[in-house]
This record gives C-alpha cells, sequence and structure tokens, in this order.
C-alpha cells in the first residue's frame, strides 16, 4: 500500500511516514502503562480480592488484554499476583495487631477453604501455619506477628 504524501521526495516521505509509526507505538506503549497502572491500583485498593472478569469490567478491556500486559511488563499473570497481594494483605492484618482470630482473618480474605490457605501459606511463606505456630510458640515471635497467650483463642499482635 502506497501512501500519498505530496511535494515529498521519498526520502522525506519515509521520515514521515517513520515518525508517524513511532508516535503511534508510543500512543500504545503510554495506554498500556495507564491499564497497568489502573488495574495495580484496584488490585491493592480491593486487597487482591478483584475477580479478573470485573476488573476487565471496570477498566473496560478485555482480560486476555490485561493478561497480555501483565505479561509483557511484570512477567506474571494478574490472577498470581492478585493472589500475591491478598496473602500479603492478610499478613499485614496480622502484623498490625488484629485481635481477630487466624480463622475469621482468612475468611475475610477469602481463604475458605483450608486447605487453600494452606497451600497458598507453604508456597508464599514456606511453612503450613501450624509450622509457623509452633515456632512461634517455642520463641513467642514471628517474622510478621507475637501470639499472646490467653484464654482459648489465640491473639495476634505486631512483633516488635
Amino acid at each position: 500500500m502506497r501512501m500519498y504524501l505530496p511535494f515529498q521526495t521519498p526520502a522525506v516521505q519515509r521520515e514521515l511516514l517513520d515518525s508517524y509509526l513511532l508516535k503511534c507505538l508510543h500512543a500504545q506503549a503510554a495506554d498500556s502503562d495507564d491499564l497497568l497502572q489502573t488495574s495495580l491500583q484496584y488490585m491493592y485498593v480491593s486487597r487482591g480480592m478483584v475477580s479478573m472478569s470485573s476488573l476487565a469490567d471496570l477498566l473496560g478491556y478485555s482480560d486476555r488484554n490485561i493478561r497480555r500486559g501483565f505479561q509483557k511488563e511484570l512477567r506474571v499473570c494478574p490472577k498470581e499476583l492478585s493472589d500475591i497481594i491478598r496473602f500479603q494483605s492478610l499478613l499485614r492484618e496480622l502484623n498490625n495487631g488484629s485481635q481477630s482470630h487466624f480463622a475469621d482473618v482468612a475468611v475475610k480474605y477469602g481463604y475458605y477453604d483450608q486447605a487453600h490457605l494452606i497451600n497458598q501459606f507453604k508456597r508464599y511463606y514456606g511453612l503450613t501455619p501450624n509450622q509457623v505456630f509452633k515456632q512461634v510458640k517455642s520463641k513467642e515471635t514471628c517474622p510478621f506477628f507475637t501470639i499472646k497467650k490467653g484464654g482459648n483463642r489465640r491473639s495476634y499482635v505486631k512483633s516488635e
């Protein structure tokens, strides 16, 4: 396909076409950056508890477009990053001195199935929750919380 650029030499036409294509490429990259930034904001605000379909609806992009942007820029799929953010949010709540029972905090972050929570703990922390609690009992500390003894429920407060 030939573009008609009157009164221009072929070299000038090539330069004009190159600059036009570069502008299009930069505009597309800016859209991709905005999509990624907005997606990350939604994920962090929702503490990782946003489904990919609702994220796509909120942003007005397809699931596939969002996945492609994440893979290209972050080398991780959005679902994986959302799971990491959710797990970090659970640990952050425990670290910030939540007086809630561990199971209540887990349910708050969408871990309704005990096996799922245990698998996530192993995956991101390297230990099961029980192994962590055994370490905490012996040391009374943990990288993200301290257990205070009292009653039949455990309370979790921020480690010093």
